[in-house]
């Protein structure tokens, strides 16, 4: 499976507005997404670091200010020209996604930080390339510093070749975390199908009897939450 390269800090949209959620939750969430979309990074930065300190705050959102915070970090970075600050920054970023992850290994949001991951580390190994065209520099040096970096990303973005119903036992990368959510959907589109028989067939059965109706299909807790992820 090939997974999709997205810029760093992927889109959530309507997904981020969790049933569980406050509206002043959700309200902050929409702001985040906007100051994102605007490329605000300083302003993402002051209200994550509200978000993280309001008592109120639902504490599974909480949990998102690692990678949010993460894209404003890198966001915020691209104009540094010290090649020094922006790899301390670009290794803060990179210890905020990971922090994430470790509470958070699965799911959609999980997707969105293993995409950053993968993300951080192009814009990591770009930024060796960039810094190696500039006059004075060890250009050949450089250019093999960069190679780590984007050879860690492939890693991050793609999982090993497997079998299709080969199980995940551990979720490590982005293609991994896709994987699995999909066949939690798919298990769960499996539930809501009617388990009733075809009634032509059981008309013909019970001698022309009118079959009976099929029983409505049962919705499985956490379905609709993961069909909306898809």
């Amino acid at each position: 499976m090939g997974v999709l390269v997205c810029g760093v800090g992927a889109d959530r949209g309507t997904a981020a507005e969790s049933p569980q959620r406050s509206t002043k939750d959700i309200g902050t969430a929409r702001l985040l997404d906007a100051l994102e979309e605007r490329q605000m990074p300083d302003v993402a930065l002051w209200v994550l670091e509200r978000l993280e300190k309001d008592p109120d705050a639902a504490p599974e959102f909480k949990k998102e200010v690692s990678f949010r915070r993460a894209a404003a970090l890198v966001a915020a970075n691209r104009s540094e020209s010290n090649a020094a600050r922006r790899a301390e920054v670009y290794d803060r970023a990179g210890r905020e996604i990971d922090a994430f992850l470790k509470d958070s290994p699965e799911g959609e949001r999980a997707i969105e930080a293993y995409l950053q991951k993968g993300n951080l580390l192009i814009e990591r190994g770009r930024a060796k390339v960039e810094e190696s065209k500039r006059p004075g520099q060890d250009a050949a040096k450089l250019r093999g510093e960069a190679l780590p970096f984007f050879d860690a990303a492939i890693k991050v973005l793609e999982g090993p070749v497997r079998k299709d119903n080969a199980p995940i036992e551990t979720v490590a990368n982005a293609e991994d975390a896709v994987l699995k959510l999909l066949r939690e959907v798919d298990a769960s589109l499996k539930g809501l199908r009617s388990d009733g028989t075809d009634d032509k067939d059981d008309a013909a059965k019970d001698g022309g009897k009118p079959a009976p109706k099929a029983k409505k299909p049962v919705r499985k807790p956490g379905a609709a939450r993961l069909m909306g992820e898809l």
